[in-house]
């Protein structure tokens, strides 16, 4: 019972600074940023999906620097979030065709580079290479 009540409060939790990071829309301070990155990818929740990965892609395109990382150390995680959530199916092609565009406007200049590529995928489980790779 004390597993299912620290479930509860962790899921409570994750969801209460969810809501706060995307109302607000604010790009947060680093440790509100990072923690909010380690809860995802979501693997339900397809009301706030379309929020929470659109936030995600409005922190990479403004370039902030506590979701990028340094040096952009992140991007392996932030492609994996990604297409860990077209794979679970938070994030669908055809509820959701706009976060889609922006989805490949963000990995489109990753494939164009082959030495940062390579090191994404290098990071990535096979099923997201597959995906990646569009076979």
């Amino acid at each position: 019972s004390s597993g299912i009540n620290a479930e509860y409060g962790k899921q409570w939790y994750q969801r209460r600074v969810r809501e706060a990071v995307v109302s607000t829309q604010s790009t947060g301070d680093e440790a509100t940023v990072v923690t909010w990155l380690s809860w995802l990818p979501i693997q339900e929740d397809d009301e706030e999906s379309l929020h929470i990965y659109g936030f995600l892609l409005d922190l990479v395109e403004s370039n902030n620097k506590y979701a990028l990382g340094k040096n952009n150390a992140n991007l392996p995680e932030i492609v994996k979030i990604l297409t860990e959530g077209i794979i679970n199916k938070t994030i669908k092609s055809d509820d959701h065709p706009e976060l889609m565009s922006r989805i490949q406007a963000f990995i489109l200049p990753l494939q164009k580079n082959e030495a940062v590529w390579s090191a994404i995928l290098a990071k990535l489980p096979d099923t997201h290479k597959v995906l990646l790779s569009g076979q």
